[in-house]
């Protein structure tokens, strides 16, 4: 694995002026500007997932979620004080894919002049010799370059880009794993790094659904790349987010697959579970409607 960080020439610009053009959009939804980086400070605030003043390692693969992150996070750094560096972990997978990932984040780290931390690591050699998948070599290979990243350069917690879609597909993809209660929970708003429980995890995204980060990604220009690997449905999460997530917004409740996710962290483990899954015999796809029913009855949780 190697590393090279990157230094900016002076501390970013405060708000509003991180934005691409600098210039304020308004939509039929309101002011996005204002809206969805208001939205992400009060729930960072009120669940206390960032303190004034600190430190923080912001994850970003060059994607869409990533690089609204690490803007919206640049909007509000000057009024919490904080002190952002993007650090991006480069898989070595898709070739030419992931050197214009990576260009694009070091591009991005200079114009809103913060420091970068760059890495790399052969994550199929690790995956043969660790015996693993090369997902779960990715991870941990990832993981640990962020942990050690963040105790390197002081900084107590690594920001992730982790939204409200994710959080639902998430669920099923366990669900249909045959997961237990603590699998089903989903995701945190906040945890320890499976690298280093000194180093905390947080995502001030999860509550929030991934068509809200695209519209603001539109509305500012901002530039991402995207995986055409995202797009191959023998991938079992890919299938559950083209194939399944759609069938169930056309078909049966849309505000229960918009709904849920960004509550699910929180409520899984209390009244989904309650349910019992398994002796409701959730099929989803044919027997969909009726299983929802008997959460919705069983645990109120739609």
């Amino acid at each position: 694995m190697s590393g090279k960080t990157e230094h900016p020439e002076a501390r970013p610009h405060p708000y509003p002026l991180p934005f691409q053009r600098g210039h304020t959009v308004t939509s039929g939804k309101g002011n996005l500007e204002k809206a969805l980086p208001g939205q992400i400070e009060r729930s960072i605030t009120n669940r206390r997932l960032i303190g004034q003043g600190e430190s923080l390692l912001v994850a970003v693969s060059g994607g869409l979620d990533s690089m609204v992150l690490v803007h919206l996070l640049n909007a509000l750094a000057a009024r919490h004080g904080w002190t952002l560096t993007v650090a991006h972990f480069n898989h070595r997978l898709r070739g030419r894919s992931s050197q214009a990932d990576e260009s694009l984040v070091r591009k991005t780290a200079r114009r809103l002049k913060l420091k970068c931390v760059v890495a790399s690591a052969d994550i199929r050699r690790l995956a043969r010799q660790n015996k693993n998948s090369i997902e779960m070599a990715a991870r941990e290979a990832r993981h640990r370059f962020l942990a050690a990243t963040a105790k390197r350069i002081g900084a107590a917690k690594v920001v992730l880009a982790h939204h409200a879609d994710d959080q639902i597909e998430l669920f099923f993809l366990r669900l249909f794993r045959g997961s237990g209660s603590d699998g089903l929970s989903g995701m945190k708003l906040s945890n320890p790094s499976p690298a280093n429980p000194e180093v905390r995890l947080v995502r001030p995204l999860l509550e929030t659904p991934k068509s809200a980060l695209v519209e603001f990604a539109r509305e500012h220009e901002i530039p991402f790349r995207e995986d055409a690997t995202n797009a191959q449905v023998d991938i079992p999460r890919n299938r559950i987010r083209h194939e399944l997530l759609p069938l169930l917004r056309a078909n049966y409740s849309r505000s229960w697959t918009e709904w849920c996710p960004g509550r699910w962290t929180f409520s899984v483990r209390n009244r989904i579970l309650s349910c019992n899954l398994r002796a409701i015999g959730c099929r989803i796809g044919s027997d969909c409607d009726s299983a929802i029913c008997q959460l919705r009855s069983r645990g109120g949780c739609c």
